[in-house]
């Protein structure tokens, strides 16, 4: 190998730059992820009712044969899907408070789709 060109030390330090960034944002998205799962914890788990027989439903629909976990937290401004061994819906109490049935089975109908494309493992 010969003397590097400005072009090919360039070429080099652009690819180091961009794997660098993609690190960083892997990341960023770990420590997200490690902050909602806290969120999580402090949450309980619904065993039963409505939203847990819908989000069973629409877990049959969608072909997912995993059991989908539900958690209400106290605070947070809108609901998501989580964890890939233990897929978990998460919502917000407000929304079992604010929601019809109707907005619900849609906003569970969402948040389903998100386990059964397997988007938290991503």
């Amino acid at each position: 190998m010969g003397p590097m060109t400005p072009w090919s030390r360039a070429a080099s330090l652009l690819t180091l730059l961009a794997v660098s960034s993609g690190i960083a944002v892997l990341m960023l998205r770990a420590l997200l992820e490690a902050i909602r799962m806290h969120r999580l914890r402090s949450g309980t788990r619904l065993m039963s009712g409505p939203v847990v027989a819908a989000v069973e439903d629409l877990s049959k629909e969608a072909g997912i044969r995993r059991t989908i976990r539900v958690e209400i937290v106290p605070g947070g401004s809108s609901p998501y899907a989580t964890g890939v061994l233990t897929p978990t819906i998460v919502l917000p109490r407000r929304a079992l408070d604010e929601l019809d049935e109707e907005p619900m089975r849609a906003m569970l109908a969402h948040e389903v789709g998100h386990v059964a494309r397997f988007d938290p493992l991503w």
